[in-house]
């Protein structure tokens, strides 16, 4: 049961890793017929949030330490590993990125400003994000504690390719990528507050 649901999380994972929420068939069902990149027939609401990418990671490495098991790591699997690389590492410079989401006759909360690709933001080093866990819309498009769980999980994902999948090069580029948003968060998401001292921002925009 457990590895079916990880290849379900793959799968839709290479079928949009923008998305939150899929159907169960391509069928068109949507939360709401959002103005966003493309329409996908699959995917339930495409409000990209970065804790949709590492949880998945999460439950594949977790699933391994306690069962013992590799069989869930299949030439799918690590295609969504290198998919969730590389949005991470595109959303470090998300200028770059043809993603963006709008909604019409909702709560500001619920869409992004700025014709729909969030405010404005510097390069950090962190990767950006859309939305928070909740499905509010980020105010400040480095949201610190998803990007510590970013950290996480790529790391996670770095010992799986060593192992599972004998990839170096995925390995390396994880790690890379891992030290590299960890650094942004040590750099601009820790501020000095007059009475408590260093605590670490929620949002920041570099």
């Amino acid at each position: 049961i457990v590895e079916g649901l990880i290849a379900k999380q793959a799968e839709c994972i290479i079928n949009d890793p923008y998305a939150n929420a899929f159907n169960k068939e391509a069928n068109g069902k949507c939360w709401d017929v959002d103005d966003t990149e493309f329409r996908n027939l699959l995917a339930w609401e495409r409000k990209y949030e970065i804790d949709s990418l590492c949880y998945p990671v999460q439950l594949a490495y977790l699933y391994w330490k306690a069962s013992d098991s590799t069989a869930h790591f299949t030439e799918n699997f690590k295609t969504a590993c290198k998919k969730i690389l590389e949005v991470f590492k595109l959303e470090q410079n998300h200028e770059n990125s043809k993603y963006f989401f709008r909604r019409k006759n909702c709560p500001p909360s619920d869409t992004l400003p700025c014709d729909g690709k969030g405010n404005p933001v510097s390069y950090t080093g962190m990767t950006w994000s859309g939305f928070r866990p909740s499905d509010d819309r980020c105010f400040y498009g480095y949201l610190v504690p998803a990007n510590m769980m970013a950290v996480c999980a790529l790391k996670k994902a770095a010992e799986m390719a060593n192992i599972g999948f004998e990839d170096t090069k995925l390995e390396s580029e994880c790690r890379s990528l891992a030290f590299d948003i960890d650094e942004g968060i040590k750099t601009h998401g820790i501020y000095e507050h007059e009475k408590f001292g260093k605590i670490y921002a929620y949002e920041v925009d570099g």
